[in-house]
């Protein structure tokens, strides 16, 4: 699933007030606490002649086996708990420092106001304020980002393409809301252009997002 894909059914969300709400703002923009979570629950010590502890013992001896190579070409499937937290803490960490919570609800919240006009807006000034009413009612409770970076940990891009489609993923959220007229510049005559505008998705996500779909 796409970044459009999801901004839109997103805003659609918030048209009724329920996107971003307290479960999504409980996960936070982008990883740790999710891949920590999963880390915890994962690394339970089995108990002596449990049926786990040979699969356990197996991962072990994989990952023991692959310690000389290169991390950044480990697959996110192939990593232990702890090592998927650390990467869904540097997915965080990233995402925090270049504002991805703030891009990604001003993408969603001017989809909100842009797919808010309707037929009857009759001139531009109705079709400004119909997209600024709804604008507004978005921003007063930005919608937030799904975690889904510890969901990835099965997935079988490497790790070195993972963390370049996290970093060109701010830079996607900025096309994004470029392309999409604010409030004020909307007009009946490029209302229908607006509409059908989707960003061109990133060269460094075009695998992952294939191989592991929806990844943040």
């Amino acid at each position: 699933m796409r970044l459009t894909r999801s901004v839109w059914f997103c805003a659609l969300l918030a048209l009724g007030s329920a996107c971003g709400g307290e479960s999504d703002a409980e996960h936070g923009v982008a990883g740790a606490s999710a891949g920590g979570a999963s880390a915890g629950e994962t690394t339970a010590t089995p108990s002596a002649g449990s049926p786990s502890g040979g699969s356990s013992g197996a991962q072990a001896g994989a990952a023991s086996a692959t310690a000389g190579a290169d991390p950044g070409d480990a697959t996110l499937a192939s990593l232990t708990p702890e090592r998927m937290a650390a990467v869904c803490a540097e997915q965080s960490a990233s995402f925090t420092a270049a504002g991805v919570a703030d891009k990604y609800a001003e993408v969603t919240c001017r989809t909100v106001g842009l797919i808010s006009v309707t037929d009857s807006a009759t001139t531009d000034a109705d079709v400004q304020k119909a997209c600024r009413d709804a604008y507004t009612r978005c921003a007063v409770k930005p919608p937030v980002p799904d975690d889904r970076c510890a969901d990835n940990a099965s997935c079988t891009a490497t790790v070195s393409d993972y963390q370049a489609c996290v970093a060109a993923y701010p830079a996607y959220l900025d096309e994004f809301s470029a392309g999409i007229p604010v409030c004020a510049e909307l007009t009946r005559a490029n209302l229908k252009a607006a509409l059908a505008f989707a960003p061109t998705d990133p060269p460094a996500c075009a695998g992952v997002w294939k191989q592991c779909g929806p990844t943040f």
